[in-house]
C-alpha cells in the first residue's frame, strides 16, 4: 500500500513539474499552482519514502516502476502544456 502512495506521489510530482517547467499559452498564468503542486507532491512523497524507510523497504527509484506500483499507468505531462480552446 505504501508503495503504491509512493509511486503515486512522484508520479504527480513529475507530472506537475514537467508542466511547471514547460507550461505554454494560458497555462503560464497558472505557473504558480503548478510550482505549489510541485512542491505539495514532493512532501508527501519525502513521508512516504521517510515510512517506507522505517519498515527497512528501500523507496524506488525508477520512474517507470512509479507507474507500476501507482496504477496510475504511464503520465503524459507534455500533451497537457497548452490550454486550448475546443
Amino acid at each position: 500500500m505504501l508503495k503504491k502512495a509512493y509511486g503515486a506521489e512522484l508520479s504527480t510530482f513529475h507530472y506537475f513539474w514537467y508542466i511547471a517547467q514547460n507550461n505554454e499559452g494560458l497555462g503560464v498564468l497558472e505557473q504558480k499552482f503548478f510550482e505549489n503542486r510541485t512542491r505539495e507532491e514532493l512532501g508527501y512523497s519525502k513521508k512516504v519514502a521517510f515510512r517506507l524507510m522505517q519498515l527497512e523497504v528501500k523507496p524506488n527509484d525508477d520512474p517507470s516502476q512509479w507507474e507500476q506500483d501507482s496504477g496510475l499507468g504511464k503520465v503524459e505531462p507534455s500533451r497537457y502544456l497548452k490550454l486550448r480552446r475546443y
